[in-house]
């Protein structure tokens, strides 16, 4: 947690509506950020040309209409992201050893994409989600993938070397105790909640919400193939109803503030 994180997931949802600076303030020191701290971070996205900011001293989030918002919103969708495996693979090959030693964006954006190397200059990952070669392109370059990299579908790949892919690449186990203690996480703290003033579950909503979206939102989506889906789609039904949850411990903490117009935040930290 950053003030920055905190920052643009408490102004996502509210673009519509400018937050005035007294209400962001107030909400960063319930995480232990200062009043400086936050305004310090307001200056600088501010600078960044993230924010705009209104004659009031409001501020609300630069409306930018592309992928990556997608991206974001899509744990929504759940197992809708994905499609029936046709065995095809996403390829993608980095131009050269700098760009993988010295640039660390690359694989930055292709592990959010649920990417894996193959070696040190092939990345790959089944060819399973909705949408096209050319939008995959969209995503990772907009994610800081360098343009001189090259993205392929195979459709034929080595037997020998698809069965590394298949076997060795992602950490399925862990994927799948990941998903059962977030679960345990959500269901405990749905109780937790009831007990705690608004303040700490504005708080404990906001930082373990979160911790799941940025899971389901970076999942690698494996097709059933490969491992099973039932651990996943129960972790993403269960971060619906702590959403729900959460919305209106939000609703409850701006209409304390005065400041109902104002909707739950977003969770953006995983980009930052």
């Amino acid at each position: 947690m950053t003030p920055k994180n905190l920052l643009l997931g408490v102004l996502q949802t509210s673009s519509t509506e400018a937050i005035p600076i007294k209400i962001i303030t107030h909400i960063g020191e319930l995480f232990g950020f200062t009043s400086n701290v936050m305004r310090v971070n307001v200056t600088r996205l501010l600078s960044a040309g993230v924010l705009d900011q209104d004659e009031r001293g409001c501020y609300r989030l630069k409306k930018k209409n592309n992928l990556m918002a997608q991206l974001i919103d899509g744990w929504h969708v759940g197992e809708g992201r994905r499609v029936e495996w046709d065995r095809t693979w996403f390829m993608v090959c980095l131009p050269n050893k700098k760009s993988v030693a010295g640039h660390k964006d690359n694989i930055k954006a292709l592990s959010y994409l649920g990417f894996k190397a193959s070696d040190e200059f092939i990345w790959v990952r089944p060819n399973n989600l909705t949408y096209s070669r050319q939008i995959c392109w969209d995503y990772l370059l907009q994610l800081g993938l360098t343009p001189n990299s090259q993205l392929f579908v195979v459709a034929e790949a080595d037997q020998e070397i698809e069965n590394r892919w298949l076997k060795d690449l992602w950490p399925i186990q862990q994927h799948q105790k990941n998903y059962l203690q977030l679960l345990k996480f959500l269901l405990n703290s749905q109780q937790v909640l009831k007990t705690m003033s608004l303040d700490q579950a504005v708080v404990e909503s906001f930082i373990l919400g979160s911790k799941v979206v940025n899971t389901l939102a970076i999942d690698p989506l494996l097709p059933e193939q490969m491992m099973s889906t039932k651990h996943r789609e129960r972790l993403t039904d269960a971060m619906h109803e702590y959403d729900l949850i959460g919305q209106k411990i939000w609703w409850q903490k701006f209409t304390e503030l005065n400041s109902e117009e104002f909707s739950a935040p977003g969770h953006l930290n995983f980009l930052q």
